[in-house]
């Protein structure tokens, strides 16, 4: 956790110190350009054009909390990528219109904005975009190195979890055993906890909790789902990539085509709807 959060840490120094250097380099490069040519240098001018560089910091803070959040696919990380550089692009070009129209005796139009921050900072915008996946790949490599074992480790690993959850309910902390939980829904800042008696509510994250719970018992199924594969009777395809998954006790869950492949592997290469 302490190695986690000084990684976090780290990380954001240096990307402000990277926006940092992107902003005083456009200021001196603006500067030595009129020295060589010869021309006049007007600071207010560069000053605008250098705020290109200050929307880095807010977008790639809500990339990085998108990011985060929900496991992606591909498709979708691509999708986000490009997202973020449209609108970094947009943005930004929106901004230097508004400011020079209104404080400045020529305008910089909105197309002319754009196109200079893509000849002049494209790559950053490529870069820079790029990272926050590129540590997420990272770190999703390392976590998994770190928890590949032997054959014969693999049981004094799943002894470390506990084999129950502890509940703040008030003043008093409930124990709720994992084998008697049948599902578990997210509704923020809660999650909702069946049990074979009853509901609870825990302060917390469905991504939170789920690092609590036996991989080979619970799973994924919806990204505000959670089940114990033990609790269920019988799924099937809605014929859209989604399923219905039933319950021992007849509840109806819905399986997202998103999680079916870990749900198909964890629960076999069944070909029938019905277990």
């Amino acid at each position: 956790m302490e190695l986690k959060f000084h990684q976090k840490i780290s990380s954001r120094y240096l990307a402000i110190l990277f926006v940092l250097g992107g902003f005083l380099f456009t200021l001196v490069k603006d500067f030595s350009q009129t020295v060589f040519t010869d021309s006049a240098y007007y600071f207010s001018e560069s000053f605008l054009f250098s705020s290109f560089w200050w929307w880095f910091i807010p977008f790639c803070i809500l990339q990085n909390k998108l990011l985060e959040k929900e496991p992606l696919s591909f498709k979708y990380q691509l999708l986000l990528y490009l997202f973020f550089i449209g609108m970094h692009l947009f943005v930004s070009a929106l901004f230097i219109d508004l400011i020079s129209a209104i404080f400045y005796e020529q305008r910089f139009v909105f197309w002319k904005g754009i196109g200079f921050s893509i000849s002049e900072n494209g790559y950053s915008l490529l870069l820079l975009y790029g990272l926050p996946f590129f540590f997420k790949l990272l770190r999703s490599q390392q976590v998994a190195a770190g928890s590949s074992v032997s054959v014969g480790e693999v049981q004094p690993h799943i002894t470390l979890y506990s084999p129950s959850l502890i509940v703040q309910e008030g003043n008093q902390k409930i124990l709720i055993a994992k084998q008697e939980i049948r599902y578990i829904q997210s509704s923020p800042p809660y999650v909702v906890i069946q049990t074979n008696a009853r509901k609870h509510l825990y302060k917390t994250t469905l991504g939170k909790i789920q690092e609590e719970l036996p991989t080979n018992q619970f799973l994924r199924i919806h990204k505000s789902t959670i089940v114990n594969v033990q609790e269920i009777a019988s799924f099937r395809s809605r014929q859209n990539g989604d399923y219905d998954v039933t319950l021992k006790d007849q509840t109806l869950l819905r399986l997202s085509r998103n999680y079916a492949a870990d749900f198909k592997r964890v629960m076999g290469n069944s070909t029938q709807d019905t277990l």
